[in-house]
């Protein structure tokens, strides 16, 4: 495949991701799960590791089962361009639209709508007890208006990157069912 010269990257299994031309041949589920485990959420400012995988497992389980595999794969085009915490996005409009972009296409190469009032929900509940426990966050005044459940409770048992990959793929391939290959 002939890519872009400026405007590409290799992924973990060897693809070529084009970011001005991007098609469903350059996503990859393993790609997707293997760089996920690998990021630190919060930008690593957090008192352990704990990965986007992670984040995305949870959110999966708290979205109605309809919406669960999107819920998986909510933050997936981080796989391509990396978890930038909401402040320093919201400076980048670049950024956004890009990432829109390759979400779209992840959505399309899995077959997931990926704007669900419940995924947001859930996003959200995941965020703020995350921020709770990771980050001893107290106040929340300074983030905005965010709607989530206050009763759910996240309890930490923190995951390698090769664990939070590995369960991230089981879930996957349970809720897609596809096979790794597909």
């Amino acid at each position: 495949m002939v890519v872009n010269k400026d405007s590409w990257m290799r992924t973990f299994t060897g693809l070529q991701f084009d970011f001005l031309n991007i098609k469903a041949c350059q996503i990859h589920i393993l790609d997707i799960a293997h760089s996920l485990a690998n990021q630190c959420r919060f930008t690593g400012h957090i008192k352990e590791f704990y990965s986007v995988a992670e984040h995305s497992l949870i959110v999966s389980h708290l979205v109605p089962e309809e919406f669960a595999l999107a819920g998986l794969l909510h933050d997936a085009s981080e796989a391509y361009l990396a978890d930038i915490n909401k402040p320093a996005k919201s400076l980048l409009p670049q950024y956004y639209e890009l990432e829109k972009k390759v979400q779209a296409a992840i959505a399309k190469r899995y077959d997931f709508k990926h704007g669900a009032d419940e995924i947001q929900y859930a996003d959200n509940t995941a965020l703020i007890a995350e921020a709770k426990h990771l980050l001893e966050e107290k106040d929340f005044s300074g983030w905005g208006e965010i709607e989530y459940d206050e009763t759910f409770v996240y309890k930490s048992i923190p995951l390698t990157p090769r664990q939070a990959e590995q369960k991230f793929m089981l879930r996957f391939l349970k809720l897609s069912g596809r096979k790794l290959l597909d």
